[in-house]
């Protein structure tokens, strides 16, 4: 009742005071904080804690030694999955639909740092690592929140790009290599940005008080394709990357995520395709569909979990995460969704978000084979695989020109 609310400093006309997802009077009920979307500080929303492991007040679940927000899977530590209850762990603010996308400069404040190679293994070719085409982005939290980097594929040099009291993740390459798409919560909830290849005049492109999530560049560069719960639940969005009005082209009522715009060829020869994540039949699966939402095609029909689809540069292979033989592992399919096969099999950690070389020779990808958030890489037929990263920090994200 609007007493109660009163008498613990709660607004009486807002349903859900610190925007996680539940109610005021059920986070009552349930012992949590309806002032503090993370009542037991774990990095994990109230709300998402509550719909996977039913606590919101422990910030350990499975009593692994793993805060929830930094565990894979929560909920079990006998089995650490990423499932959705991971790829959900970012906090979600209260749905608000919009229409348009206002352009919103932010001053960067600080040049962009190049960290030349060392004799120590943190900047340096991993041993034995042969000479690779490109430059990867990734978000690691090495020197604190997670910033956006770039690393020199041909010297190992590493530059930072991205300078903010947020979190910065999710950067995507433009196709001509002079622009960064990338995720920030800078402003307080999770936008779309842009910024230059080198790290300045970062712009936040959709500036909705919704989450807007997964972004990736059009074939052309012209227009920008994201996730966002703006409308209630999450939904795949096509944008200009000058601004404008951002088109919800899913248009289902399940959680749809993770785009990935490009143009196949084989049996789909030539087509403008966008390829998504979603959970419509009852576990993720990995679809595709034409640019204006027609067509969307089940590609990865499977009963386990499927996830990050990532597609060649020559257009012919999907590679994707599957859960599908008890593990999360990336796993390669024809654009057609036929011919899957494993290529990680790793039996001892989550392989996830995968991104493919300029050549498409080699497949980079985070993993927790060493213990923490590393990117790896490996051949594309599995013969030789690589730590890139070599740090006790998270380094998660990557994507490959």
């Amino acid at each position: 009742m609007d007493g109660d609310e009163v008498g613990r400093a709660l607004n009486p006309l807002v349903a859900d005071t610190d925007g996680d997802g539940l109610k005021d009077g059920e986070e009552v009920r349930l012992g949590t904080d309806p002032k503090s979307p993370d009542t037991d500080q774990d990095g994990l929303t109230d709300q998402v804690e509550v719909s996977t492991c039913h606590s919101a007040t422990d910030p350990d679940a499975d009593e692994d030694g793993i805060l929830d927000g930094q565990d894979l899977d929560p909920c079990d530590k006998n089995n650490p999955s990423l499932t959705q209850t991971a790829v959900a762990s970012m906090p979600t603010a209260t749905p608000t639909p919009s229409q348009t996308a206002t352009l919103t400069p932010v001053p960067h404040t600080l040049t962009p740092t190049p960290i030349p190679p060392s004799a120590t293994p943190t900047h340096t070719q991993t041993p034995g690592l042969p000479s690779l085409p490109g430059k990867l982005l990734f978000s690691s939290n090495r020197e604190g929140k997670l910033q956006i980097y770039s690393r020199d594929m041909g010297t190992g040099s590493i530059t930072r790009l991205t300078v903010s009291n947020g979190d910065d993740t999710q950067p995507a390459w433009s196709p001509d290599g002079r622009r960064v798409v990338f995720t920030s919560n800078r402003d307080g909830d999770h936008d779309v940005y842009v910024m230059d290849a080198n790290g300045t005049n970062p712009i936040n492109l959709t500036n909705n008080p919704a989450d807007d999530l997964d972004p990736c560049w059009s074939s052309d560069g012209l227009w920008i394709a994201f996730s966002s719960n703006r409308d209630g639940n999450y939904e795949i969005y096509v944008m200009p990357t000058i601004g404008g009005p951002a088109r919800n082209i899913s248009r289902n009522p399940a959680d749809d995520r993770q785009p990935f715009w490009g143009i196949t060829s084989g049996d789909f020869g030539g087509r403008d395709t966008i390829f998504f994540v979603t959970d419509r039949d009852g576990n993720q699966e990995v679809y595709s569909m034409l640019v204006d939402g027609q067509s969307q095609l089940n590609l990865s029909n499977n009963g386990s979990q499927d996830y990050s689809p990532a597609l060649s540069a020559d257009g012919e292979r999907i590679a994707f995460t599957s859960e599908r033989n008890g593990n999360a592992d990336i796993w390669l399919m024809d654009v057609d969704g036929s011919h899957a096969w494993n290529l990680t099999s790793s039996s001892q950690a989550a392989d996830v978000s995968p991104t493919w070389s300029g050549d498409d020779q080699w497949i980079a990808y985070s993993t927790l084979l060493s213990g923490n958030p590393e990117i790896y890489i490996i051949k594309n037929d599995g013969s030789l695989q690589y730590n890139l990263t070599m740090l006790p920090a998270d380094d998660r994200d990557p994507a490959w020109r």
